[in-house]
């Protein structure tokens, strides 16, 4: 069983619903944004576990947001999704703190299995 709090951050509700149940499931605790913007303002007012994030949204995206990872909060993994591998950039994928990027559509499972090993400190 995992613990923790984890931020969901997609544009598309249906994908957010799966994930934010399969989160539940795992025992972590999910926050969800619609948008970077929202992102940042929680990530600014509360403490999270694992960021989990689409790259591709309108405004601000998923690159913007591992951007400001970077800058701010280093020590957080990220999870990015994308449905094009192409449009991810070197400089993102080389990322350390990138745990994992998953390809649209992926298997739920494989989710489950990257917050397991790559997010030990949410081991409970």
């Amino acid at each position: 069983m995992l613990s923790g709090k984890g931020l969901i951050v997609d544009d598309d509700s249906d994908i957010l619903r799966m994930l934010t149940r399969l989160c539940k499931k795992l025992g972590v605790h999910v926050i969800t944004a619609q948008n970077g913007v929202d992102a940042v303002d929680i990530l600014l007012s509360t403490k999270i576990n694992f960021i989990l994030t689409d790259f591709h949204m309108p405004g601000m995206d998923g690159g913007e947001i591992v951007n400001f990872v970077e800058q701010n909060f280093p020590e957080i993994p990220v999870f990015v999704m994308t449905s094009d591998l192409d449009g991810l950039s070197e400089r993102i994928k080389k990322m350390v703190f990138v745990r994992r990027v998953f390809k649209k559509p992926f298997p739920i499972s494989a989710i489950a299995r990257s917050l397991i090993v790559f997010s030990p400190e949410l081991i409970h």
